[in-house]
């Protein structure tokens, strides 16, 4: 089974010590050569990074969630990068541009 494992540091997130947390996408269901399966993917890699980088902070604070967006735009970069699936990194490279807002993509690019 194909898995994929997405680490982030949470330090800017917490009033402690970093704390690394660490999730398995498996995605051997999916085949990476569609742009459907590249999409599939690019979602549940987004939900990973919004479980590794913690619970959205209100947008009223604005430094806790400038912090937490950052850390999903890490995150995700990253397992991209990893994954190294030219359709996936295509999809990557096109979310946020057409008007597609960050929440679209479940805040993940």
């Amino acid at each position: 089974m194909n898995r994929l494992a997405l680490l982030a540091c949470a330090t800017a997130l917490l009033a402690g010590p970093a704390v690394a947390q660490s999730v398995t996408v498996r995605y051997g269901d999916i085949d990476l050569g569609t742009e459907t399966g590249a999409r599939v993917m690019l979602a549940r890699v987004g939900d990973a990074a919004r479980r590794v980088c913690g619970p959205s902070p209100v947008v009223a604070d604005v430094g806790r969630y400038e912090a937490y967006r950052d850390c999903l735009h890490a995150t995700v970069r990253k397992a991209v990068a990893d994954l190294n699936a030219p359709l996936v990194t295509t999809a990557y490279a096109g979310r946020g541009s057409g008007g597609q807002s960050l929440a679209a993509v479940g805040e993940a690019r």
